[in-house]
């Protein structure tokens, strides 16, 4: 990761890994403020996420002004006092327990085991758009904001250049190479979306184990969710019996786990979109409309066409839920959406580009009502021993479970991946790859619906069980 032969790479990944951990510190107390008053603990789960997504947002806006290293460093210490402050009003400036000084270690070990292991994989995997994204990076390293595209000289760069400006402050204030800090960065917003697809599962069941198993889905099933063994072994050709297909279980090759994540823009969208979900389970207060503010103000800097189908989601549920809504809850919710549809715009991004008139994707898309229904069949025998859920069941069950548990952000990730499915089938790109991505992220965003709302029913039989063991004795 450093083309000098005589500089010791390790020194970028300490110094690179040490600026993500303090974005995490920044997510904490802002995190617990938010989500500390769940019946469980897992405002840890969301601190890394919460706190790429501030940072994000602190260091777009100030490099409209003071681009380049300043912007880095602003976007760092700003936050940073906003969240001693949070932490100083709140009271959590304290000395943990001995079971919350426990917890907090097995936490961090969790955390630093999936990153050193997205580390290690993505260290030996090359993007074909790596190239692009090292040149963004250096280019906004330099005070080049906002970011032009390579193809035309003043258009606007049409792009979800969120992560590539993450890793631009990470040369700036680690003073690293462009790819020590991509490579990093990937794989701390791995573990990020990991922890936090644990938390919002284990929040909705109530199983800490449940909850693992969809963290890991979540980072390590490419899209559809599958049921069998697991999807990164190669079946045999053959079929002359049991000792053909033992001999077919070889692995696919030390690219396959996390090769659809190491693009960062998806990971930081599906960490957007889980954050959103467990805020719109909050109860409405200034608090959770920050969160949700701020987590889809910065949806346009990640993927765009995750932005588009999480954007009208989070319209159809917010109008929806501000009906149910009175008084001061109703104005803070219609506040937290009207400022997150205006930091979409203003914040930079594909929406910018095309709202000022700077270049965009128009000419890249076109709208045509093409599906490809193969890709909607219910269950489909992939493998001899794997079998591949589709779209359809999967958002029709977290449908019930948002219906039977009354959840908002149950309903918000399903007519997500509803609305996913809708933009696939509509919108065209010259690109193939471009249309099975949206597809591929609604689906993804589907199965980790499907699992939690699971987890969520499981929850609720067990307590109505729990009820009517109790009323008979």
């Amino acid at each position: 990761m450093n083309l000098d032969p005589t500089v010791s790479p390790w020194v970028g990944i300490f110094a690179s890994t040490g600026i993500c951990l303090w974005m995490a510190a920044i997510g904490a107390p802002l995190s617990k403020a938010v989500f500390g008053d769940r019946p469980r603990l897992v405002w840890p789960f969301y601190a890394p996420a919460l706190g790429i997504v501030v940072v994000l947002l602190t260091t777009n806006l100030s490099a409209y002004v003071i681009p380049g290293a300043p912007s880095a460093w602003f976007g760092l210490i700003a936050p940073s006092i906003l969240a001693v402050f949070i932490a100083w009003r709140t009271r959590q400036i304290s000395l943990p327990s001995g079971r919350a000084s426990l917890w907090a270690a097995v936490l961090l070990l969790a955390f630093a085991g999936v990153y050193l292991l997205a580390l290690a994989n993505r260290t030996q995997t090359f993007q074909d758009d790596d190239f692009f994204h090292y040149a963004l990076t250096l280019q906004l390293a330099r005070g080049v904001f906002p970011p032009v595209t390579p193809y035309g000289v003043g258009a606007g760069v049409g792009y979800h250049y969120g992560p590539v400006l993450l890793a631009a402050s990470i040369v700036n204030t680690a003073a690293v190479p462009a790819w020590t800090a991509t490579v990093v960065l990937v794989s701390f917003l791995i573990a990020g979306l990991s922890l936090a697809g644990t938390g919002y599962a284990r929040d909705k069941s109530g199983s800490l184990p449940l909850g693992i198993f969809v963290g890991a889905v979540l980072v390590l099933w490419q899209g559809p969710l599958r049921v069998g063994l697991p999807p990164y072994v190669e079946i045999s050709g053959q079929s002359e019996g049991f000792a053909w297909f033992l001999e077919g279980l070889a692995p696919a090759g030390p690219g396959a786990p996390f090769a659809w994540l190491h693009r960062s823009q998806f990971t930081l969208a599906l960490s957007i979109v889980v954050l959103i979900a467990a805020s719109l389970d909050l109860r409405a207060s200034s608090r959770t409309a920050s969160a949700v503010a701020v987590a889809a103000g910065v949806s346009a800097l990640a993927d765009a066409s995750v932005m588009i189908f999480s954007s009208a989601a989070l319209g159809l549920v917010g109008v929806v839920r501000l009906v149910w809504l009175r008084g001061l809850d109703r104005l803070t919710l219609a506040a937290a959406l009207l400022v997150s549809g205006l930091l979409v715009i203003l914040a930079g991004g594909p929406a910018s580009d095309a709202v000022f008139g700077r270049g965009g994707t128009t000419s890249l898309v076109r709208i045509a009502f093409e599906p490809e229904w193969a890709d909607f069949v219910p269950f489909e025998i992939v493998r001899p021993a794997l079998i591949q859920v589709g779209i359809v069941p999967l958002l029709a069950i977290g449908a019930i479970a948002a219906w039977k548990r009354s959840s908002w952000g149950l309903s918000y990730l399903t007519a997500a991946g509803l609305f996913g499915i809708v933009e696939a089938v509509f919108v065209q790109s010259p690109i193939p790859d471009n249309d099975q991505r949206i597809l591929l992220m609604a689906t993804t965003i589907a199965a980790f619906t499907a699992l939690a709302a699971l987890g969520s029913l499981t929850e609720s039989l067990r307590g109505s069980w729990r009820s009517g063991a109790t009323l008979a004795v």
